[in-house]
Order: C-alpha cells, then sequence, then structure tokens
C-alpha cells in the first residue's frame, strides 16, 4: 500500500504546527465516522482563530507526484489574523522543502524524501467573510513517488 499521500499530509500538518508555536493548526476534511458511518460536520468546518488546512487535489504522477494544499487562515481579531499571515508568510519564504517523514508509529521515521513547494507562489489573498478576517493560499506540494514494488527500473 501506499502510504505517501499520508505521509505528505502528516509532513506539511507537523511542519505548520511545529513552527506556528501556539498557533492551532487545523485539518479540514472529509472522513467518514466509522462508528456511525456518517460524516463529521465538525471536522469539515473551517475552525475560527486557527490556520486551516484542507488537501484539496491529488496529482499522482510516476516520478513526481503532487497534492494542493489550501491553507485558510480565519480570525475574529484582525491583528492577530496579520500576525498569523505574516508568521506563515515568513516561515514558508525561508524554507522551500521539509523531510519526508513516516508519522504511523510513536516516533517520526525519515522516508528519505522531501516535501518541496515554490516559496515565490505563496500569496495569501483575501476572503470576502463577515464573521471572520480570512486570508487564504493554495499551494501546489510536491514529492518523489515511491517505485512500485516488483517493477524493473532502466539502468543508469
Amino acid at each position: 500500500m501506499n502510504t505517501q499521500p499520508r505521509n505528505v499530509r502528516d509532513t506539511w500538518l507537523h511542519f505548520l504546527s511545529d513552527n506556528l508555536p501556539g498557533v492551532v493548526v487545523w485539518n479540514v476534511r472529509r472522513d467518514t465516522n466509522v462508528v456511525m458511518g456518517t460524516v463529521s460536520a465538525s471536522q469539515a468546518q473551517l475552525k475560527i482563530n486557527a490556520v486551516n488546512v484542507c488537501f484539496a487535489v491529488d496529482n499522482f504522477r510516476t516520478h513526481v507526484s503532487s497534492v494542493v494544499a489550501s491553507i485558510d487562515i480565519a480570525y475574529d481579531d484582525e491583528l492577530k489574523a496579520v500576525e498569523v499571515v505574516s508568521k506563515l508568510y515568513t516561515i514558508l519564504q525561508a524554507a522551500a522543502y521539509t523531510p519526508l517523514l513516516d508519522y504511523s508509529s510513536d516516533t517520526p521515521v525519515s522516508t528519505g524524501g522531501m516535501l518541496i513547494w515554490n516559496p515565490n507562489a505563496v500569496n495569501f489573498k483575501p476572503v470576502a467573510d463577515e464573521l471572520a478576517y480570512r486570508r487564504t493560499c493554495n499551494l501546489t506540494l510536491q514529492y518523489k513517488t515511491e517505485p512500485v514494488p516488483g517493477l524493473s527500473q532502466p539502468a543508469s
């Protein structure tokens, strides 16, 4: 089973959370509740006073795959929101990659790969919202695709 899409998501969420101490990083997703068989409405909604992350589009390719991560900052305090946008912009401009880790065990393990983004593509745009001050950015995250087991590779 290819665990890379999970590793990419976990790595990105940990990267943001680890570099934004004191800021809530919220994974917006539509997961089926195994017990009830229904979608958790609270998990699928944006959280106010948080950095909301949604993984929007997966593009699986032979060598380098990508996923579009939508980052939505929503705060009821405009000045706090501007502070978080500024911190996040600085972090994403300072680094263009982070090691791809596997968080499936108690201790993260390196996969040997990297999660890469284009710092020049970081652009937080305003979103009209009567209840919160919001900024959003869609960022493409790229990673090397795992080779298919048993598939012969061309000699180099």
